[in-house]
């Protein structure tokens, strides 16, 4: 299948000297996670997530916080790999699986910009063949290495997701799940202390909160005895970035990710 027959259009296109408190209004308002970022020649520059926008700005370290007054180009992602409307559908997601991109712009030449690729379109498009496949969920499940408990530190959440390269951990209590946390549950509080808050006393606010005060509760779960389907109709949502595998007495006993239920569609329908 050619790529076109993927794209998602609804992601807006902005020019790079556009203000952050523009850009962040843009993409409440479309519902949307991640921008297309333009030159002034209306050419591609690259892309910027909600990630970016707060993870960049509360790492920035100034006695005058305003950062909704910077430029887009502050926090965006380039240059960025593309690929042509007419590439097929298995080197994309080759791409996705090899250099760990969740988006991808299609681009025709060089400056007709389509849209994105995305995990989450894949996967939606495939929901009725995975569903045919009859694999259950304890069959693709990967065991959750990142874990934290409920009152632990925003430090330590730091730390972990740093030295581990995770973007979500999952928060339990003598191996009994309670929720998750995710970078950007952590950037967006980390943005709102640094915001409010002058220079001197970043620490102590950070030092006071633990991760019950950030992690989320409202994230679908699924069984291991569950089909495939499950997982991968919650992560076609757009949602949640993962699900967490509970048994019959809600221990946590795995995850699976958009990457997981791709490489089922790589291995097992393309």
């Amino acid at each position: 299948m050619k790529l076109l027959e993927f794209v998602e259009k609804e992601y807006p296109m902005i020019k790079k000297d556009e203000k952050i408190k523009n850009v962040l209004n843009t993409l409440y308002k479309s519902r949307v996670d991640r921008v297309i970022v333009l030159k002034n020649g209306g050419k591609l520059y690259g892309i910027a997530t909600e990630w970016d926008i707060f993870f960049k700005l509360s790492m920035m370290k100034k006695e005058k916080y305003q950062p909704y007054n910077l430029s887009l180009s502050s926090v965006t992602t380039y240059p960025v790999d593309t690929l042509d409307p007419t590439a097929d559908l298995k080197g994309a997601i080759q791409m996705f699986m090899i250099k760990g991109y969740s988006s991808i712009p299609i681009v025709e030449g060089e400056d007709m910009i389509h849209g994105l690729l995305t995990k989450k379109v894949v996967i939606k498009k495939y929901l009725g063949e995975l569903k045919k496949l009859n694999i259950n969920i304890e069959e693709i499940m990967r065991k959750v290495k990142g874990r934290v408990e409920p009152f632990n530190s925003l430090k330590n959440v730091e730390n972990k997701m740093r030295l581990g390269g995770f973007n979500t951990l999952i928060v339990h209590s003598r191996g009994k799940y309670l929720g998750i946390v995710t970078s950007l549950d952590l950037a967006k509080a980390l943005f709102q202390i640094r915001k409010l808050h002058p220079t001197r006393e970043w620490s102590r606010y950070i030092e006071k909160l633990t991760v019950i005060d950030i992690m989320r509760k409202d994230v679908e779960t699924a069984k291991p005895e569950d089909n495939i389907y499950v997982a991968a109709e919650l992560l076609a949502d757009g949602r949640q970035k993962v699900v967490p595998i509970v048994d019959e007495d809600k221990n946590i006993v795995g995850i699976v990710t958009r990457r997981h239920i791709l490489e089922i569609i790589l291995k097992r329908i393309l």
